[in-house]
């Protein structure tokens, strides 16, 4: 199957003119494929250019529709001169085709992002987060609304896990575990999320371009050897551009600093001979990390109120949720983590300002 798939793609890229016939005679290409959701590729080559394929398997029309969004946001940051300051954080399109579904972007190949980063060094250095901080303000600032007279199409939506306990989950989820419907029964039956999610919705304020999510997956930093202060980076993965709150983004990112956090909680739980010593000390080295991450924000993006900032942390709050429901896509019952992430949430949303002291250590 994998052998098909890979004469099939490199026909394709012959075809579409960004391979040549030599460099495959010449064996020139390493190819390596992913099907665990849309068909990825990464096709690297000695001599000339690498490529990150995205295409869609039949019977996704969802995916199919976010794609496109994602390839039209790339084309508008290429084509627009309005958008250029976003040039340097964002991944090159170098081929978008509609019709067979398929979006090739540039290569990384010597790239991590913040999560596999983490994992390594069990930390994030400030210097790294700072940067993001600078990116992501730069991303909102750049698309303001009040900055494009003659506004590019993208749509407007609400997240959709602030709306769950109304409308249930989204498009793009065929079916609920077990896990999953148990959930939404523990967020239906909890007050302060169910509170929380309104005011979220009712304050939801559209005023510039969102990434729609934000977390560190989608965050890369390249070449991997570099010093960290010479290390570039780019903001990927667009599908669910469009018009909204930029706190969502902001409180996004902060989030998977706690989700970090909870699932290193529950590895601790099963080595009882750690105790809480260790877990505390884990979310204090991340909070200096945490806070030149927001301070870069908050410094480029001189319209976010001190309100904002805790409308933000509502919003990790939420988005904590969300990460839980993900969590439980292929189980059968909420386990450890998932349901630490949902009282985490709760607590957020009943005291936001001593939470955030609390947990961001400011």
């Amino acid at each position: 199957m994998t052998e098909t798939i890979s004469r099939r793609y490199m026909d394709y890229m012959m075809t579409s003119g960004l391979v040549t016939n030599e460099q495959i005679v010449n064996d020139e290409l390493t190819l390596s494929v992913d099907q665990t959701r849309n068909l990825l590729c990464i096709l690297s080559s000695e001599t000339g250019p690498r490529y990150f394929s995205k295409n869609i398997v039949p019977g996704r029309p969802y995916a199919i529709e976010t794609l496109a969004q994602e390839a039209y946001f790339y084309e508008v940051a290429q084509s627009d001169s309005r958008f250029e300051p976003l040039g340097p954080i964002l991944p090159k399109c170098l081929h978008y085709d509609p019709r067979n579904h398929v979006l090739v972007l540039e290569y990384y190949e010597d790239s991590d992002n913040l999560s596999r980063y983490y994992s390594h060094h069990h930390e994030l250095n400030p210097v790294l987060t700072k940067k993001f901080g600078e990116a992501l303000a730069r991303c909102h600032t750049t698309t303001h609304l009040n900055h494009l007279s003659e506004q590019p199409t993208f749509q407007e939506q609400l997240p959709w896990v602030i709306s769950v306990t109304e409308d249930g989950p989204p498009t793009g989820f065929q079916t609920l575990s077990g896990g999953n419907a148990q959930l939404i029964a523990l967020i239906q039956q909890n007050p302060e999320i169910a509170k929380g999610f309104t005011m979220l919705r009712d304050d939801w304020k559209t005023s510039c371009l969102i990434h729609g999510d934000m977390k560190w997956d989608n965050c890369l930093l390249y070449p991997r050897d570099a010093p960290d202060a010479e290390k570039q980076i780019k903001i990927v993965d667009w599908e669910i551009v469009g018009y909204g709150d930029p706190m969502w983004d902001f409180g996004s990112f902060i989030h998977s600093y706690l989700i970090m956090w909870i699932l290193t909680l529950d590895k601790v739980d099963s080595q009882a001979n750690r105790g809480l010593e260790g877990i505390n000390e884990t979310l204090w080295k991340m909070q200096p990390s945490i806070k030149e991450f927001c301070d870069s924000y908050l410094t480029h993006n001189s319209q976010v109120s001190e309100q904002d900032f805790l409308k933000a942390f509502q919003f990790c709050a939420a988005r904590l949720v969300q990460s839980a429901f993900e969590m439980l896509l292929q189980s059968q019952e909420v386990y450890p983590a998932a349901r630490t992430a949902l009282d985490l949430s709760s607590q957020i949303f009943t005291d936001t300002a001593s939470s955030r002291k609390t947990l961001l250590g400011f």
